[in-house]
């Protein structure tokens, strides 16, 4: 079969480019090992008869959480409408916790207010995670209010965000656990098929020696 060997080399400078560090590629996946910041990757790979290379972004970030209870609406009159909404928002909850995601348009406006309110910490809809909704009454309000406990998560750089995250670990599993995908994948980014049996064995050999690194580093980045 065709001997597909690849290499990896890596510098990195941050998003301004104002000043450039460097962290090599085998400390990105240990705890504390890089400083938070955008780190670039080049990746070459060759059959033998066709060759590229290819620039990896990964990003450093770090995680910090505001949590607290939030009135997102106005006070109701009636407690069986407020019981009916925070219902729906607890139910919504309970969908994002399942599946990773809910239709549910108050919940998604409710999301969506706290997120606009945050705008200048670079918050978005995806950094706000309701824990639970409740009917309580607030001192000095009148009628009763639906409360929630929102935490709302930072990351550092602002350019990352919980959603992107989200989107990446998926990326990951498919990449680590489906072959056809990982050839396809490759096949699209590299800019030649890999096809046949050979030339997929070999490169799930390959990304199966490294890909503990790769996979590992986005953990240790959060």
């Amino acid at each position: 079969g065709t001997n597909i060997t690849a290499g990896a080399s890596g510098d990195a400078g941050t998003a301004d480019g104002a000043s450039c560090r460097v962290c090599p590629l085998e400390l990105m996946h240990l705890p504390g090992g890089c400083l938070p910041g955008a780190y670039y990757y080049r990746f070459s790979v060759s059959n033998g008869i066709n060759g590229t290379d290819k620039v990896l972004t990964v990003q450093v970030y770090y995680k910090h959480s505001i949590r607290g209870v939030v009135s997102p609406f106005p006070p109701y009159d009636e407690y069986t409408f407020a019981l009916e909404d925070a219902d729906s928002i607890n139910t919504a909850i309970g969908q994002v916790e399942s599946v990773g995601a809910s239709n549910a348009w108050l919940y998604g406006w409710m999301v969506s207010f706290i997120s606009d309110s945050l705008e200048l910490a670079d918050v978005q809809d995806s950094d706000v995670v309701p824990h639970k909704a409740w009917v309580g009454q607030q001192f000095g309000v009148t009628g009763v209010s639906v409360l929630v406990d929102v935490e709302v998560l930072v990351h550092v750089p602002s350019v990352v965000h919980r959603g992107l995250i989200r989107d990446y670990l998926r990326y990951v599993l498919e990449m680590t656990t489906n072959a056809s995908f990982l050839v396809s994948e490759l096949s699209s980014k590299l800019g030649f098929e890999l096809s046949g049996q050979s030339r997929a064995s070999n490169v799930t050999e390959m990304m199966g020696g490294t890909s503990s690194g790769t996979n590992s580093s986005s953990g240790s980045s959060g």
